[in-house]
């Protein structure tokens, strides 16, 4: 990324490719297009409105996911594995059909219309009574999502998943090589041939799937690639790219600056092809729609997680013993509140990256977060300087440019946990 200077105050980012220059006000995020010989002409300033720094106040969020884990138990043995690496205080308990049954009802009460239900574990596919009776007496108005490694589909759950309109999230971390260095079974047997096989279950039975892929050393420095392959042999609804949490054993596991090379690279590639990666599309939708992003994580005050043996939290990454219950406790982290982010030229479509993360690897906000944002943001800016003359492009502009690269496939194509 090139340098950023903010030369008519700090919300106002200046990005500059040859003698292109670009004007962006990080809070409304409203974009300004000048050469280099305007700009060098102190005479010359942007109109007062595009200066105006607009009053903002993060919203109250209010509980749009409710996320329960039957079983913390897994058939696998993935490296990475929150669960299994860091402290909980049950790993094996696992949630009876009565307990979803009653935790069915309670979604039914609490979600609004669109709400997003999300059936997790360990492995959710090894207590598949509770999952199915979660999916079966939830309402149809939710978005119900389940992430499984898919190991353990049969058609007549695949079967089931379709028939309730359930959205699958598959874990796989791209080409079998990666795949299998790293998620393996408790003999250390590689999973990828039995994942693929689930997948294509699922496909057949007409799911909606996505690709859930975790980043690490085992795929980040051909991450572009691994991607691009998981896209072009798969072809899911979506696909998601997601950090490494911390853990005991993968505490800063990866290169930010690689990380975030590597996101550009697949931005271009997406741009030939149209995509929806949750990861892309989260940081696009406020620059296009030109509305500032407080949050970026359910967890800041919209999400309530229940274990297996009832304990409830507000994040998975961090377990059930730190918290009580209380759903509130990160709800003023925000970009605006935070002395890192202030000065940010992507201050408006970042939302803070994930708060465990932050907290646990930097003591504050998740730098890796913060430099795949700033790159995707200048891809951004130059996409759109391409795309037309316009000097200062509204939000129909980027709509027309931008929309391909947001539009679903399916109800599986969102970015789930991170809708703010």
């Amino acid at each position: 990324m090139t340098e950023v200077v903010h030369p008519f105050g700090s919300h106002i980012a200046q990005f500059t490719r040859e003698n292109d220059v670009c004007l962006l006000n990080t809070h409304s995020l409203r974009t300004l297009f000048v050469d280099a010989r305007w700009l060098a002409d102190r005479s010359h300033t942007p109109p007062g409105d595009f200066l105006n720094l607009p009053p903002l106040r993060a919203p109250k969020p209010e509980l749009q996911v409710f996320q329960v884990a039957v079983t913390l138990a897994c058939n696998l043995r993935c490296s990475y594995c929150v669960v299994h690496n860091n402290v909980w205080s049950d790993a094996t308990h696992t949630m009876s059909r009565e307990a979803a049954g009653d935790l069915a009802r309670e979604a039914n009460a609490v979600l609004p219309p669109g709400g997003l239900l999300y059936v997790t574990g360990g492995e959710p596919l090894l207590n598949w009574s509770a999952a199915a009776t979660l999916l079966a007496e939830t309402r149809d108005d939710l978005l119900k999502v389940i992430v499984t490694n898919a190991t353990l589909v049969k058609p007549e759950i695949a079967s089931f998943l379709a028939a309730t309109n359930t959205c699958v999230l598959v874990s796989m971390d791209g080409d079998q090589h990666a795949h299998d260095s790293v998620r393996r079974d408790g003999r250390g047997r590689g999973s990828y041939d039995a994942t693929r096989r689930g997948y294509g279950v699922l496909r057949d039975a007409g799911c909606s799937v996505g690709v859930s892929l975790v980043i690490g050393p085992h795929n980040v420095d051909r991450l572009s690639d691994v991607a691009v392959h998981l896209l072009e042999t798969l072809h899911p609804d979506s696909l998601g790219l997601g950090l490494p949490h911390f853990t005991s054993r993968h505490a800063r596991s990866i290169d930010k600056h690689r990380v975030a090379a590597e996101y550009g690279r697949l931005y271009d590639w997406v741009l030939t092809r149209p995509t929806f990666v949750d990861q892309i599309a989260r940081r696009l939708s406020p620059f296009v729609n030109e509305t500032f992003r407080f949050r970026d994580c359910s967890a800041c005050g919209s999400k309530v997680v229940v274990f297996p043996d009832g304990s409830r939290s507000n994040c998975i990454s961090s377990g059930p013993d730190h918290l009580g219950g209380a759903a509130d406790r990160w709800l003023g982290r925000t970009p605006l509140e935070l002395a890192e982010c202030q000065g940010c030229a992507a201050i408006g479509v970042c939302g803070g990256g994930c708060v465990f993360d932050g907290l646990a690897l930097y003591g504050g906000v998740d730098q890796r977060n913060c430099a795949v944002t700033r790159v995707l943001l200048e891809r951004f800016i130059w996409t759109l300087r391409d795309a037309t003359t316009d000097p200062q492009p509204g939000t129909a502009v980027k709509s027309a440019v931008f929309n391909r690269l947001l539009e679903r496939r399916s109800r599986v194509a969102v970015s789930v946990g991170h809708s703010q």
